[in-house]
């Protein structure tokens, strides 16, 4: 899997033709810290929605908690139908007045 990527501009340490062996540290650390600008640029995008979707996932396990009461031994009930949409109902409601 490929994609096109648009790089960050060189660093201006990066432009001058003459390095000595004695800068050869400071040349390695830029590149790595510009290897990790443009990791991190190039996946900003991807991240902030995983970010948000881990959010949504973490919602809806919050509602399905309402709809399966009990946790998980021989009393757990199941909420079908209307109680499952009144219990999810009320739980959104909730939700939205603890963000307000």
């Amino acid at each position: 899997m490929t994609a096109e990527t648009d790089l960050l501009p060189l660093p201006p340490l990066w432009i001058c033709p003459n390095v000595e062996p004695a800068d050869f540290p400071e040349v390695a650390k830029a590149l790595i810290d510009y290897a990790r600008a443009n990791v991190a640029h190039a996946t900003a995008a991807r991240d902030a929605e995983i970010e948000a979707l881990r959010a949504k996932v973490e919602r809806l396990n919050r509602i399905l908690g309402r709809i399966v009461d009990g946790d998980g031994d021989s009393t757990t009930k199941i909420l079908f139908g209307t109680d499952a949409f009144a219990a999810a109902r009320e739980y959104l409601l909730s939700d939205q007045e603890e963000g307000k």
